[in-house]
């Protein structure tokens, strides 16, 4: 609705219902922010002189995922907090505000415009998510975002790592060679796995973090021995194939030099021909 509220025909049901008075900022129709737009920067809190934790994240303003469709102009409401602006002409874009037991925010760079190229260019696009609904859940943001962020990290890459795993296990499950050991231990990397998780709600990040590794050198251990195992299976694979195709190049061989080089004696090519051609 924030996108030129005239434009939208529900827009009075939308000022009519529960949502719009508890938002942290008014909508003012055939109003927009002006393009282009560069980005955006966290504001300094005057009671802290720092940004605000949703906001306090490195690199902040590679956060560029605005280059398609425009951005209506919201005006904060009184108690409300503007956390971020607009670059380069400094919009209000994430407004906060407490309204009763819980908070509100309007984040103008909304959830819709997620892409690819956003990741790519901020690795920290993710964070920046989870700390919305953090704050929208009343939930503590963690101070040392860093380990958080790796933490998080970490976890994305273990479900690549594990893919990996679980089909280099089906490869060499297709040559005969015996997983169960392998599953046996991913089954074990997998219950580490999921100590670090609850450390993580938990808040205990620092444990969560080193229970990730363990899972992490465990998941290496079982690459390492998928690797070994087939090695193993190709290489008596190799062997029968060998055995195979040098046997019979030694029978054709013997069969050959039998019937063309080492004939019997006995074995004579005889000409018969009538007396009258004699």
């Amino acid at each position: 609705m924030n996108w030129d509220p005239s434009n939208w025909g529900s827009f009075d049901l939308f000022v009519a219902s529960a949502v719009y008075p508890a938002m942290p900022a008014s909508l003012q129709s055939g109003k927009s922010v002006p393009r282009p737009l560069e980005g955006i920067a966290p504001v300094k809190l005057p009671e802290t002189g720092k940004p605000h934790p949703i906001v306090d994240l490195p690199e902040m303003t590679k956060y560029k995922i605005l280059g398609s469709g425009d951005y209506g102009f919201e005006i904060p409401r009184p108690g409300a907090t503007v956390i971020a602006k607009f670059i380069p002409k400094g919009e209000d874009a994430i407004i906060i505000r407490p309204y009763g037991k819980g908070n509100t925010l309007t984040c103008l760079p909304g959830l819709d415009k997620i892409d690819d190229e956003a990741i790519i260019q901020w690795s920290y696009a993710v964070d920046f998510w989870i700390n919305q609904m953090w704050y929208l859940a009343d939930v503590d943001i963690p101070k040392d975002i860093q380990l958080v962020h790796s933490i998080r990290e970490r976890t994305l890459t273990y479900l690549f790592e594990r893919i990996m795993a679980t089909s280099l296990i089906d490869f060499i499950e297709k040559y005969g060679a015996p997983t169960f050991k392998l599953q046996n231990m991913l089954g074990e990397v997998d219950d580490i796995k999921r100590e670090a998780e609850v450390l993580y709600l938990d808040e205990l990040y620092v444990e969560s973090f080193d229970k990730l590794e363990e899972a992490f050198d465990g998941l290496i251990q079982i690459a390492d021995r998928s690797i070994e195992m087939k090695n193993e299976a190709l290489f008596w694979i190799f062997v029968v194939e060998w055995t195979v195709v040098t046997g019979t190049s030694v029978l054709t061989g013997f069969i050959i030099w039998t019937l063309m080089i080492r004939r019997p004696d006995s074995v004579r090519l005889v000409c018969s021909c009538p007396d009258h051609l004699s």
